[in-house]
C-alpha cells in the first residue's frame, strides 16, 4: 500500500509493530512470544486508543 510505514516497537513490554499510513497511526499490534512461535497478535484499531501512538518517534 502506498503511503503505509510499519514500525517496529515495544508495546505494554511485548514485541510490536505499529501501522502508520501517511504519518498517521492506524493500528498498532502487540506479540506475545513463546520460543519462535507467536502465540497471540492483539491489535488496536480504535482511534481514540490510538492518540498516544500518533508522535511515535521514526528512530
Amino acid at each position: 500500500m502506498p503511503h503505509l510505514t510499519i514500525l517496529e516497537r515495544t508495546v505494554n513490554g511485548q514485541p510490536g509493530l505499529v501501522v502508520q499510513r501517511d504519518g498517521v497511526t492506524v493500528v498498532v499490534m502487540a506479540f506475545d512470544v513463546a520460543g519462535d512461535r507467536i502465540k497471540h497478535i492483539w491489535a488496536v484499531r480504535n482511534p481514540d486508543k490510538l492518540r498516544p501512538w500518533t508522535a511515535v518517534p521514526q528512530n
